[in-house]
């Protein structure tokens, strides 16, 4: 299910999860370039009369909400609890497709800042070897170079960051000449990535890490020594339950017990599976003027 709505003379496409999943199948199963836009309020708010935008917009096949401020007007918290999608965390969160049906994605984008965080936070949806190339432009994008690298690796998926509007200039050029069967353009809502996917510094990961080892541990080993305590003056006291009539203590019991399981199993988390509880910073970036 889906529409479209007007938002300051913009055709902005308001599609459920679902549907704007099928879609997104449909265009990786089909031949031609399809292109995406995901758009701020900021961008509208500032090239809403500039032509070659317009047009760009008016020739996507799909223009997609960045940011839910753009559809303030229309209920965007009941939007949002219909399963609408609403802001880029749907629609990027979709790349998974690209987990589920082993396509490929190659990034274009602005700066190795900009790289190196687009990078982490796809990481956290797809397989790190379906990105097959990172390309950074710092500014100046040489267009041969770059469009013989998307076709040689054959990406299902390019992901477009520039200066706007040199990414509406870069689509109407090479549109027909790149081999891809979706590019997703979000150089607009690229602030709205960098303000809410800010890595901290390695320090206090490494802190974060430790702190909640300890704090478990510690919660844990409060339960081994006050519920061995608890056993002890049960014991001292003969206490015995009032339904079934056996010993306190073997109910007692239980709570060191599981004290001492608990410190196990977070040391286990730690030495076993530290990819589960380790906050990560991994990223990369390849290429020749690439990252």
């Amino acid at each position: 299910m889906g529409t479209k709505v007007n938002i300051m003379d913009m055709q902005v496409d308001l599609l459920t999860k679902e549907t704007l999943k099928q879609e997104m199948q449909n265009f990786l199963e089909n031949e031609t370039v399809n292109v995406a836009h995901v758009i701020s309020l900021d961008y509208m708010d500032a090239y809403d009369k500039n032509e070659l935008v317009r047009e760009s917009l008016a020739h996507a096949d799909l223009v997609l909400p960045g940011e839910k401020a753009i559809l303030t007007r229309h209920h965007v918290d009941v939007l949002e609890t219909g399963g609408m999608a609403v802001d880029y965390h749907a629609e990027l969160e979709l790349l998974s497709l690209a987990n589920e049906n082993n396509r490929t994605i190659y990034l274009v984008l602005r700066s190795e800042k900009e790289a190196k965080m687009v990078y982490r936070f796809l990481s956290e949806n797809i397989d790190r070897d379906q990105i097959v190339g990172i390309y950074v432009a710092d500014g100046e994008v040489a267009e041969e170079s770059l469009i013989n690298d998307i076709n040689m690796k054959l990406p299902d998926i390019v992901l477009l960051s520039m200066e706007s509007t040199e990414q509406e200039e870069w689509l109407e050029n090479n549109r027909a000449k790149v081999n891809t069967k979706l590019c997703v353009v979000i150089g607009s809502v690229m602030p709205l990535l960098f303000r809410e996917n800010v890595p901290g510094p390695k320090w206090l990961k490494k802190f974060s890490e430790v702190f909640y080892a300890v704090i478990v541990i510690g919660f844990f080993g409060f339960m081994v020594i006050y519920g061995w305590e608890l056993v002890m003056q049960q014991k001292m006291l003969n206490e015995m339950g009032t339904a079934l009539r056996i010993p306190m203590t073997i109910i007692g019991f239980c709570v060191p017990l599981s004290g001492v399981l608990g410190i196990t199993g977070t040391i286990q988390s730690f030495l076993e599976y530290r990819g589960n509880v380790a906050i990560s910073d991994d990223t990369k970036a390849e290429g020749g003027n690439e990252a």
